[in-house]
Formats: structure tokens, C-alpha cells, sequence
């Protein structure tokens, strides 16, 4: 019984791990950080005409929106389109990551919802047929769906980070131009805070990168930069996460069928094994 209270204290260990959470406490700051300074702070921050104080974390949206800030105090220029933009952006974005969430939550509604039939089912057999299932029995079963969860947690963040790795770059150099170049900020800080040149070539967004080496190569040489361009490139790059959305859900299909086939199926034919067992013993 220690060594499967023992398991069992190491599998959620290992689940916070996962999740990036080194203990508790840190998951509990985390959460209370993320109500207080999270999207909603940080649209209300550019909601108001004249934002004052430190800018709410969201995400890459924060460091531009300090940027410009800075400029705004060195130069005196006008910043109030540039951040209409970042928060248009940052909506749109927000409503994609609840796309992602969804999926996330499916994939574990459906794992736990089978998981709470099969120990129905267990304690339905346990009064139906008067029979006895162990602490040991019940602890084991316990500790499989535990690693069912974990795998299925873990599965997705990785399937999710694959796909999604390279776009975000993108975006932040797309909406870098966008938002940088209305304020006449130099074109040479803006090239440089872009990060074009660490772009990665995954087939799907190297396109893009092209384009936009071809408007830099234009910027510098004309000193314009046509945003309704950029207003494509930002529509493309949108285009391109709904594809990488359709295939997180593919995936996400096949982590359900390998979590339920490897880790909820068996648990409840492992119930049924033991029922069988105490009857027929």
C-alpha cells in the first residue's frame, strides 16, 4: 500500500511538472496573476484614452505596447492607431486560444467522463453482485487513469507547441511593421525589433517570410511601406492559424482514441476482471 501511495504522490508530482508548476503555490500565483493581468487587463489598458501606469503581461502584445510607449516619451509621437491595432490583434488572438482551450477541454471531459462511468459502473457491481474490490485493486486502477490524464495533458501541450511553434514569430514581426511604421518610428529599430531575420522556413509561413523580406528590401530603398500589404499578411497569417487549428483538432482526435483505447478502456475492463474474479472465486 506505500508503494502505490508512493506512485501515486510521484504521478501528480510529475503532473505539475508538466504543467511548468514547480509547486503549488506557484500554480495558485500563477492563477490569481493571470485574473488579475491577463487579456481582459490588458484591453482595458489600451481601452483607455490616455493609458497610465505599467501595461498589463499579455503575452508578446505587452513588450510592443512598452515600446511604442517609449517612443511616445522620447519623440512625442502619436501612439493611439498603433494600439487600436495591438488590441484588435490581441482580440482576435484571444478568441483563437479559446478555440485551443476548447479542445483542450473536450479531450479531458471525455477522458474523465469515462473514467467516473467505470467507477459507477465498479460500485454499481459492488451492491448489484455483493462483492469486494481492495484498497489495492481500487488504488492501481486509480493510478492508471491518473497516467491516462497526465499522457493526455501531455500529449496535447506537446502536439500543440509543435504546431503552433513558428507562428507566433510571425505574427509578432507582421505586427511589428504594422503598428511601428504609422508612428515614424527609425526603419532601421523596426527591422530590428521585428526579428525578421531569425524567421523559421516552415513551408506553411515561409511564404510570407519572402513577402515581407521583399517589403523591407522596398522600405529601405522608398521609405514606404504599404500597410494595406501588411493588412494581408495579417489576414494570411489568420488563414494560416485556422489550418494549424484543423490539424490540432486531428490530433487532438487521436490523443482521445489513445488515451480512452490504452488507459480508460482497460481501466474499466479491469473492473470487470476483478468483479469476475471475486464472483468467481
Amino acid at each position: 500500500m506505500l508503494l502505490y501511495g508512493l506512485v501515486f504522490l510521484l504521478s501528480w508530482l510529475l503532473l505539475l511538472k508538466l504543467l511548468e508548476l514547480d509547486s503549488l503555490s506557484v500554480a495558485l500565483r500563477l492563477f490569481f496573476l493571470q485574473r488579475k493581468t491577463g487579456y481582459q487587463s490588458f484591453v482595458n489598458y489600451l481601452a483607455a484614452a490616455n493609458p497610465q501606469g505599467g501595461v498589463p503581461e499579455y503575452k508578446f502584445y505587452s513588450t510592443m505596447v512598452e515600446f511604442l510607449q517609449d517612443y511616445q516619451r522620447k519623440y512625442g509621437v502619436k501612439i493611439h492607431d498603433s494600439l487600436r491595432e495591438i488590441r484588435k490583434a490581441a482580440r482576435t488572438d484571444y478568441k483563437e486560444i479559446k478555440k485551443i482551450n476548447e479542445q483542450l477541454y473536450g479531450l479531458l471531459f471525455q477522458f474523465i467522463f469515462i473514467c467516473v462511468f467505470t467507477w459507477i459502473f465498479i460500485t454499481y457491481l459492488q451492491f448489484s453482485l455483493n462483492i469486494s474490490i481492495t484498497g489495492q485493486h481500487r488504488l492501481l486502477l486509480a493510478i492508471w487513469q491518473l497516467f491516462g490524464g497526465i499522457f493526455s495533458l501531455f500529449a496535447f501541450h506537446l502536439t500543440r507547441r509543435h504546431i503552433f511553434k513558428n507562428f507566433y514569430d510571425y505574427f509578432y514581426t507582421v505586427y511589428i511593421f504594422r503598428s511601428f511604421f504609422s508612428v515614424s518610428i527609425p526603419v532601421s529599430e523596426i527591422i530590428q525589433a521585428s526579428k525578421l531575420s531569425i524567421l523559421s522556413s516552415e513551408k506553411l509561413l515561409f511564404p510570407l517570410k519572402d513577402r515581407l523580406q521583399l517589403l523591407v528590401k522596398g522600405l529601405r530603398t522608398t521609405g514606404h511601406l504599404p500597410l494595406d500589404e501588411l493588412d494581408n499578411l495579417s489576414a494570411e497569417l489568420w488563414d494560416i492559424y485556422e489550418q494549424k487549428l484543423a490539424k490540432l483538432s486531428q490530433f487532438t482526435t487521436v490523443i482521445k482514441l489513445l488515451g480512452i483505447l490504452f488507459f480508460a478502456l482497460p481501466g474499466f475492463l479491469f473492473g470487470i476482471f476483478i468483479s469476475m474474479g471475486q464472483l468467481m472465486g
